[in-house]
């Protein structure tokens, strides 16, 4: 062994960097595979490393091109370590450039390609060449792996002789042959460790992974990194944020200033490098990342690898896939800006949620054991004294208004179903931070305003209208804006349970009987009957109808509006189309009047008892219900055929299938 540990001394290692690789692969055209980093650390650098402290004190680093930007890519002690860089003007092909790396007193040269993920051990290659005793000893990878030929040469000097001073020259195609035809002795090694040599990217990330899951086993942290507490196999640089509800299943291997934002899920290995920015709810299985990389939210990297400040778009899916940086350079600069903006855009929501976390929430407070009971429980008695302050005479008199009249019995659901909304929210409801206005305080005294002024004129309405008022301004002192804000549309539901006002509805009734006779006369006409109108009576061959203001259609019309106003509540839309929905309720409304009175006034017709013409009468309108929710449901499938729906991802209900990962 002290004469092994003696030979390493005297040994010089030959590094061969090798040309880019133009056109096959776009990351090896842009950078030099010897310089693809190896957590962390370029390739190269880390094979003179772990040589070095080993005992090799001489390197040649033999390139065919780019050889200042590879010295300036890698650092060494000068004091210690003799390090020649060696720049081939025409390619000499690896035997060539062996030749040209070999000195006078080199007795022994060790080969090996910069492109290697998992650095040799120098005393193991040494003692199998000298029980060999060949003049070139040619390593393998165990007899597991995959890729046989490991790149990784041990020579004595006498090989120089069948290698020419001038022309390219390979190993295995040129050396190895010339010494077999010399009868020159050729031995083989194996490495305990497989080389990890790449020449493409698929390589290099199976390679990388195969690193990671056997420092995993082995309990080695790499340099340069510490383990994230609570979580064994993910080791982080310095720096480093990663927000609490982030996952991490398998080894994963964090660069320096990363930032990984809420939602995110990691399945390792993978590897991801320094300066990195992961969006909201972003997915990454088994891949590589590279530094300066930006995911913005919802984006998706399977089996993959990212180059270096490439930005990935929202939702982007990238599955076994290379994602480059682009040639062109206006391609260049517009991904450097969205990069900017995309990195920007995530520190800031990532520092509001930080700042909110300690806000209070409902959440917070109905959690608290101390207080779990209280905040209920006063909510409740803020609730009952607002119902008990306007039941006499306004809640008392709006439930007997939609008990006994028909136009308004629709506006008894309208409170049930903003109940319920308000439940199926409660989730996203209950996370919101709370800040309560003092700013409010003028919408209460808005409300209370209201209600004396509606008590001196003695108007209905206005006394209902302070009624829901009050609601919106207490929830906007008690709970704050932001609350307030998923609140509006509830709260603009809830004015559809009040009856309109006296006058209003006296407007509207001559208008819309108006309408419905002369629509139903102007149906019964196109289909083929002789019909004459007197103001509101149809004769229809001989029998009169008449249309009496009960039949005007506001029963119609108030319960499709709130019908309406559900479907606009719960459906995933954009407020516009909601919007739409909700007005559309009024023609609706007409043409389902119009179709009832038209079959009605047919019916009365054939029918000669009054008995079956209120029956059918009665029926008639009952039947108008499924009718216009018909309709309502044909106007969504035309606004889903024009207008792109926003996708909504329910986050609670999210399954990720994770294939079964094989053994290495």
């Amino acid at each position: 062994m002290a004469e092994l540990n003696k030979t390493v001394e005297h040994l010089k290692a030959v590094i061969l960097v090798g040309a880019r690789d133009f056109g096959r692969c776009p990351v090896a055209s842009r950078l030099n595979r010897g310089l693809w980093p190896v957590l962390g650390i370029p390739a190269l650098q880390r094979l003179i490393d772990a040589l070095s402290a080993q005992g090799v004190c001489r390197f040649v680093i033999s390139c065919e091109s780019q050889s200042d930007r590879v010295r300036q890519s890698i650092e060494w002690e000068s004091d210690k370590l003799e390090v020649l860089f060696q720049q081939e003007s025409l390619p000499r092909g690896p035997a060539g450039c062996i030749r040209d790396a070999a000195a006078v007193d080199d007795e022994l040269l060790l080969v090996l390609p910069a492109a290697i993920i998992n650095p040799p051990n120098v005393v193991e290659l040494l003692s199998q060449h000298h029980q060999c005793q060949g003049q070139m000893t040619v390593f393998r990878n165990p007899l597991h792996c995959q890729q046989e030929d490991s790149q990784v040469y041990l020579c004595n000097r006498d090989i120089l002789d069948w290698i020419p001073e001038t022309g390219y020259f390979d190993i295995k195609e040129g050396l190895i042959p010339a010494m077999v035809h010399n009868d020159q002795s050729i031995a083989l090694g194996r490495l305990s460790v497989e080389s990890g040599h790449y020449r493409n990217w698929r390589e290099y990330i199976t390679h990388l992974k195969r690193l990671c899951r056997r420092q995993v086993n082995t309990s080695q942290v790499p340099d340069g990194f510490v383990e994230l507490e609570n979580q064994p196999g993910v080791w982080v640089g310095h720096d480093v944020s990663i927000s609490e509800n982030v996952r991490f299943y398998g080894p994963v291997v964090i660069g320096n200033r990363t930032v990984i934002a809420p939602g995110s899920i990691i399945f390792g290995p993978s590897v991801i490098g320094d300066d990195v920015t992961i969006g909201f709810e972003c997915i990454i299985e088994e891949s590589v990342i590279w530094k300066r990389a930006v995911f913005c939210d919802q984006s998706r990297v399977r089996y993959g690898m990212v180059d270096a400040g490439k930005t990935l778009s929202t939702q982007t899916v990238c599955s076994g896939q290379l994602s480059a940086l682009p040639k062109l350079k206006i391609s260049k600069i517009l991904n450097k800006s969205c990069t900017l903006a995309c990195r920007k855009s995530v520190h800031k929501r990532m520092n509001q949620n930080c700042q909110q976390a300690d806000v209070l929430t409902l959440q917070n407070i109905l959690g608290r054991k101390a207080t779990g009971f209280i905040g209920p429980a006063m909510l409740f008695l803020v609730l009952a004294a607002i119902i008990f302050s306007y039941w006499q005479p306004a809640l008392k008199e709006m439930i007997h208004i939609w008990v006994e009249s028909d136009e308004y019995s629709s506006g008894l659901l309208v409170p049930l179903v903003a109940g319920y909304v308000l439940w199926a929210r409660r989730s996203d409801l209950a996370r919101i931070g709370l800040n309560p206005s003092w700013w409010a305080v003028m919408f209460v005294l808005l409300a209370f305003g209201a209600r004396f002024t509606a008590l001196y004129f003695g108007m209905r309405s206005g006394e209902m209208i302070s009624f829901v008022l009050l609601i919106g301004a207490v929830v906007f002192w008690l709970l704050g804006w932001r609350f307030f804000k998923k609140f509006i549309p509830i709260f603009l539901f809830l004015f559809l349970m009040l009856p309109l006002p006296e006058q209003v509805e006296s407007q509207l009734a001559v208008p819309l009987q108006e309408w419905a006779t002369v629509s139903s006369v102007f149906c019964l006409e196109t289909i083929g009957f002789s019909v004459t109108r007197w103001g509101n009576i149809i004769d229809i061959n001989g029998t009169q109808v008449a249309v009496a203001e009960a039949c005007n259609g506001l029963r119609m019309l108030t319960a499709f509006i709130v019908v309406s106003g559900l479907v606009a509540l719960v459906t995933n839309r954009r407020w516009p189309e909601k919007l739409l929905i909700l007005l559309s309720s009024i023609p609706i409304a007409l043409i389902c009047n119009t179709l009832r009175l038209t079959v009605t006034a047919i019916a009365f017709t054939k029918l000669d008892t009054v008995r079956w013409e209120k029956i059918f009468h009665d029926f008639g309108g009952f039947a108008m219900m499924p009718v216009a929710l018909l309709l309502v449901v044909l106007e969504l499938r035309l606004l889903s055929l024009v207008v792109i729906q926003p996708k909504r991802i329910n986050k609670q209900n999210q399954i990720i299938y994770r294939r079964k990962a094989k053994s290495v």
